[in-house]
């Protein structure tokens, strides 16, 4: 099973296209370096779950699924959406589809 964050990094990367380290940190608030340990724990767990993460130099990272039906075990858990929304939340959060994932996006916090 996925931590909140790994699964924010799983849903801030593509099948399609390369993301840095740089844009992955953006979108999870945290360093560069830190994206790139992230991206690093994450690898380890996906190659035994039908996916990896590739890495390209100046280009960044890309998502690779192999077998996605072993995939889909590890990323969709029956509460996925619950990781990301904590529970009587004010956050607002705007939906965005890539690769067939639904993101959900921080845009503001309800006053």
């Amino acid at each position: 099973m996925l931590g909140a964050k790994e699964r924010a990094l799983l849903l801030a990367l593509s099948e399609t296209e390369y993301c840095t380290s740089g844009t992955l940190a953006k979108a999870l608030g945290v360093s560069s370096k830190t994206a790139q340990g992230m991206v690093k724990d994450l690898r380890e767990k996906l190659q035994k779950n039908g996916a990896d993460i590739l890495a390209r130099t100046r280009h960044g990272y890309l998502l690779q699924v192999n077998d996605r039906a072993l995939f889909e075990t590890l990323s969709s858990g029956e509460n996925a959406a619950a990781h990301f929304i904590p529970s009587g939340s004010r956050t607002l959060f705007l939906p965005v589809v890539r690769s067939g994932f639904i993101i959900c996006w921080c845009c503001c916090s309800a006053k």
